[in-house]
């Protein structure tokens, strides 16, 4: 393992369409029915403030590379 990844982890280049739409739909109740017992409100709400940064971040991917460089 750590000859393979001595560079450090690598982002993904391409990501499918279907999942990041899915990440955008993601709401508090959504997550607290499929993990409620497992995660609080507040670690609930710390993944939606994750999500928010990933999508953020891939806009601006988006906006750099264009679509079709970033999803597919």
């Amino acid at each position: 393992y750590d000859e393979k990844y001595k560079e450090g982890p690598r982002l993904m280049k391409e990501l499918p369409r279907a999942f990041v739409e899915k990440l955008k739909s993601l709401n508090p109740e959504e997550i607290k029915n499929i993990v409620g017992e497992y995660l609080t409100d507040k670690e609930i709400e710390t993944v939606l403030v994750r999500r928010d940064l990933i999508i953020k971040w891939l806009d601006k991917r988006i906006k750099q590379l264009g679509e079709d460089k970033v999803l597919y």
